[in-house]
């Protein structure tokens, strides 16, 4: 029954059935000291005793109302932290993401450039007359440049973007060059 054991709470309990019962024995007192007057104080709650229990209802009606209030702005407030502490974690995550991301590029751009370098001796051998070897395109330097297109802020995206779609173009212009030689020939086929 008594959840609450704690000191201030049988205090509380003990204070407050002290008053209860003064304020029985004052009203006893009353009764038996001014009879006349008591029977006009029955007789006015007896004939507003409706409006009384309306009023004690609106009454507790309000502090139930104060009370619900209070629980929802604390539920709210609640709330507000977890998705404030959600946002600052999945934030944090995207900036580890992204520095981890940056930190393989240099390494991806290396492999392109030395892919680059190589696609450039192609075109010198076909401008040459001799058909040079494919250089294998560098597909994991582009998927971790497409890695750090995802956690990339919007103003650093582009340069990135079309790095990528400039290399697909040399790429399949070095390809389709090849491609155009006829095998076991020196000079590009125009036919």
């Amino acid at each position: 029954m008594f959840q609450d054991t704690t000191p201030r709470f049988w205090y509380l309990l003990n204070f407050g059935t002290g008053y209860v019962v003064s304020f029985f024995a004052f009203c006893f007192y009353m009764a038996t000291r001014m009879t006349i007057h008591f029977s006009k104080i029955v007789h006015f709650i007896w004939n507003w005793q409706t409006l009384i229990a309306g009023l004690i209802a609106l009454l507790g009606a309000w502090l139930t109302v104060k009370a619900v209030k209070k629980q929802i702005l604390e539920n709210r407030n609640a709330i507000d932290i977890q998705i404030l502490e959600t946002r600052n974690l999945d934030e944090d995550m995207r900036e580890r993401k992204e520095y981890a991301d940056r930190a393989a590029m240099p390494s991806a751009l290396v492999d392109i450039l030395e892919y680059l370098r190589k696609n450039l001796l192609g075109h010198k051998m076909i401008h040459i007359g001799t058909a040079p070897p494919m250089p294998a395109y560098p597909s994991a330097a582009v998927e971790t440049i497409r890695t750090c297109l995802e956690t990339t802020p919007r103003n650093r995206r582009e340069p990135l973007r079309h790095l990528i779609v400039k290399l697909q173009v040399i790429h399949s212009r070095l390809e389709s060059s090849i491609a155009g030689m006829a095998p076991g020939a020196t000079t590009p086929n125009t036919e």
